[in-house]
C-alpha cells in the first residue's frame, strides 16, 4: 500500500486471499483469511490510511494522554506541528481526505458516531475524487446545522476547512441558508485602535449593495459582475466599513478589482486585514496569483505586488508567503 499504491495494494491482498484458500497448510488460516477480508473491506470503505498520517494520529494520543486538560488552542497547535512534522500537507497532494481523516481520529475522536459518520462520508467522497474543494467546505459547513455541535467541535470544525488559521485566531462559521457555495468563514480581527471588527463574505444582496455604495462615497467607479466575489469589513456595531471585490482569471490567479474603507475606519489597519485574508483564502484554495491594476501602485508595494512584464498591472506570487 505504502510503496505500490492502494489500488495495486488490493490488488496484491486479494491474490494472497486466493493462495490462502487453495493453499493445504496455513497456520491459523481462517484467523488470517477474516482478518484480511476485514482489511480489504476497510480500505475499500474508508480509504487506506498512509504510515506518516497513522503515526501523527498516535504521537497526537500519546500527548493527549499526558495533557487531558489541554486547551483548544494548544490542541490546534499540536495538530498543526504534526501536521508540519509528517509533512501532511504534502500528503494530502495524492490522499486527499488527509485533513479529514487526521481530525476526524483526533479532534473529534470523542465526538457523537452520527458525526463522525458524517466527516467519514466526505472522507470517502475526498477519496474517490467526487467532490470537489468548494463542496467539501460547503459540507464540513452544512455539518454546524445538521448537529448541535459542542464548543470544542465548532472550534476545530472551522479549522478543519480553514487551515491557515492559526490556534489563536477568533474565527468561525457563519450559517449561510443558500443553495450555492459561498465562504461563510467569519474571522475577527483587531484594528489599529484596538476595537474587533469582523471579515467574511456578505450574506445578501443588500450588503452587495452597501458595500457598492461604499465605493461610490469613494468615488471609485466600480461595476459588480456575477463573476464577482467578495470580502466585507464588518465594525463592531455591525456595519460594512470596507471591502474589495475579485474574480478568477484563471485556475491559478485571481484579480483583485478594487478595495475600499470608510473615510472614518482608515489608517486603523482594516484595509491590510482585507488585503491579508484575501491572500489566505487565496492560499487555501491553492491558488499562486493575485494581480490587480496598477492604480496606487506603491500601496500594494508594501503587500509583495511587483511590476512583472508577462501582467500589464500588478502581481503578487502567493507562494514567496511560504518560502520565508
Amino acid at each position: 500500500m505504502e510503496v505500490g499504491g492502494e489500488a495495486k495494494g488490493i490488488k496484491l491482498l486479494k491474490q494472497f486471499r486466493v493462495e490462502l484458500k487453495t493453499g493445504s497448510f496455513f497456520p491459523d488460516k481462517e484467523i488470517v483469511l477474516e482478518r484480511t477480508n476485514l482489511f480489504i473491506r476497510n480500505i475499500q470503505l474508508n480509504g487506506y490510511i498512509p504510515k506518516s498520517l497513522f503515526f501523527a494520529i498516535k504521537r497526537f494520543h500519546r500527548w493527549f494522554e499526558l495533557n487531558k486538560d489541554a486547551a483548544f488552542t494548544a490542541q490546534a497547535e499540536m495538530l498543526y506541528e504534526l501536521y508540519e512534522t509528517y509533512h501532511l500537507f504534502k500528503l494530502e497532494e495524492s490522499h486527499t481526505s488527509t485533513r479529514t481523516v487526521f481530525f476526524m481520529e483526533t479532534a473529534f475522536i470523542d465526538s457523537q458516531e452520527t458525526f463522525k459518520n458524517a466527516l467519514r462520508e466526505i472522507a470517502h467522497k475526498q477519496h474517490t475524487g467526487s467532490i470537489t474543494k468548494d463542496e467539501t467546505l460547503y459540507l464540513i459547513s452544512a455539518l454546524q446545522t445538521h448537529f448541535n455541535l459542542s464548543e470544542k467541535e465548532r472550534f476545530f470544525l472551522t479549522r478543519l476547512g480553514y487551515p491557515y488559521l492559526k490556534p489563536t485566531d477568533s474565527a468561525t462559521l457563519l450559517d449561510v441558508k443558500t443553495e450555492e457555495y459561498v465562504s461563510n468563514l467569519v474571522v475577527q480581527l483587531i484594528d489599529n485602535d484596538s476595537n474587533p471588527f469582523l471579515i467574511r463574505s456578505p450574506t445578501s444582496p443588500k450588503e452587495i449593495s452597501r458595500l457598492h455604495q461604499l465605493f461610490f462615497e469613494s468615488n471609485l467607479d466600480v461595476h459588480f459582475r456575477p463573476a464577482h466575489n467578495f470580502l466585507v469589513a464588518i465594525s463592531e456595531r455591525g456595519f460594512i466599513i470596507g471591502g474589495l471585490f475579485y474574480n478568477r482569471a484563471d485556475d491559478q490567479t485571481v484579480h483583485m478589482e478594487k478595495i475600499v474603507v470608510s473615510d472614518r475606519y482608515r489608517r486603523k489597519g482594516i484595509s491590510e486585514g482585507l488585503m491579508n485574508e484575501l491572500f489566505n483564502r487565496m492560499r487555501n484554495e491553492h491558488l499562486k496569483y493575485v494581480t490587480t491594476g496598477f492604480f496606487r501602485p506603491e500601496y500594494f508595494y508594501k503587500f509583495g505586488f511587483k511590476i512583472e512584464k508577462k501582467y500589464s498591472g500588478l502581481v503578487k506570487d502567493l507562494r514567496e508567503n511560504d518560502k520565508k
